[in-house]
């Protein structure tokens, strides 16, 4: 494009430029807002759970209970130990990609666990408002997680030049994971809400709905420990390349952002809590439930 006097503008680029972070900014933004709310919401309710003398459902600190306390002090961590390196631009625009492993913490080992500890609550009430209210809390919890993880996307997949998407075995693994999830809560909302706009029904049960929730989940640990650990390039010269074959080199730790901030021993420090969140978070309900309940999941 050129100007009056002959010469090219670059009013266009610098337009583009200025949208260009204006969004990512806006993506920072969102991702900020939503982990501060979802982490200063829960760990006052899990500190009321686990010290609370009232009757149960909500002082009954079940195994998913246990997997979201362990959730907590994960992505806790994470957001000091990243702070404390960002010399205070974390809400910038520039740090974006910082919000992507903070998102996929927060909505992996927080959220997730908390959304199933809702769930397992309701087999120790008697009360049928108390369960519909412990199965909206799971939805809502459900939702909190999918639009933390889409941010959590949104500021890696912003963050890369294009060609550059879903080569390591990390991103893969993410995708599949968040495919899953994405699935889950359309089919768990057509269930709820009978394919129509009606009052939602919330006391129902599906096997397949809890496959592919606890499914979701367990890759999203696997996509958390990848990232953490290692990086394996499934596509190292990109789509539609050779696909790479596995060495012994995939075993090897090192190679990722988590061992330049976390070091050594802070990898393997969240690679051992992020195996507890899922022992617990993954734990079948039978120990936690009553007798007397006769609602499943």
């Amino acid at each position: 494009q050129l100007n009056r006097t002959g010469s090219h503008t670059t009013e266009l680029p610098d337009a583009l430029s200025r949208m260009d972070v204006t969004f990512k900014q806006n993506i920072v933004n969102a991702a900020s807002a939503v982990v501060f709310v979802t982490v200063g919401f829960l760990v006052p309710w899990m500190i009321f759970r686990f010290i609370s003398g009232s009757s149960a459902p909500f002082a009954q600190f079940t195994r998913k209970g246990v997997a979201t306390a362990v959730g907590a002090g994960m992505t806790i961590y994470l957001i000091l130990v990243i702070y404390s390196q960002s010399n205070g631009t974390l809400l910038s625009a520039g740090s974006l990609f910082n919000w992507h492993p903070i998102c996929m913490m927060c909505g992996t080992a927080l959220t997730y666990p908390a959304a199933f500890d809702a769930v397992t609550m309701r087999f120790a009430s008697k009360s049928p408002s108390e369960r519909q209210f412990l199965v909206a809390a799971h939805a809502g919890l459900q939702l909190v997680a999918a639009f933390t993880l889409a941010l959590g996307f949104a500021a890696i997949y912003l963050n890369k030049p294009p060609g550059k998407h879903f080569l390591s075995l990390h991103s893969l693994v993410g995708l599949a994971a968040l495919g899953c999830g994405a699935l889950n809560v359309a089919s768990g909302s057509l269930k709820s809400f009978n394919g129509g706009l009606a009052w939602p029904r919330l006391l129902w049960s599906d096997k397949n709905h809890r496959f592919i929730g606890k499914l979701s989940f367990a890759l999203l640990v696997v996509a958390t420990a990848l990232g953490l650990y290692n990086k394996v390039m499934v596509l190292p010269s990109g789509w539609g390349g050779p696909v790479a074959s596995p060495t012994t080199e995939w075993l090897s730790p090192g190679g990722t952002w988590s061992y330049g901030v976390l070091g050594h021993a802070g990898v393997y420090g969240m690679l051992g809590a992020l195996a507890v969140v899922a022992f617990f978070a993954l734990g079948g309900p039978s120990a936690d439930r009553l007798p007397s309940a006769k609602v499943k999941v």
